[in-house]
């Protein structure tokens, strides 16, 4: 493997791993917030979400109320 793609690993562990320790502090948060705590971007967390709900490792509870953001 390259040495790009051995970067590339370590960032989406990386990305795993914050997002596992803010939802294990927040217990329930919509992708959206996720996305913008961890300055990640709502495809890069859905495609976690996706993973570890495959995994069932985490589980999707439905939809929530966004919060308003200030523009």
């Amino acid at each position: 493997m390259s040495r790009n793609g051995l970067n590339m690993e370590y960032v989406k562990s990386k990305n795993r791993s914050k997002f596992l320790r803010l939802l294990n502090n927040n217990e329930v948060m919509s992708r959206i917030d996720v996305a913008s705590t961890l300055s990640l971007t709502r495809a890069t967390v859905t495609n976690i979400c996706s993973n570890m709900i495959e995994k069932g490792i985490i589980i999707e509870k439905g939809e929530m109320k966004e919060k308003k953001r200030a523009g």
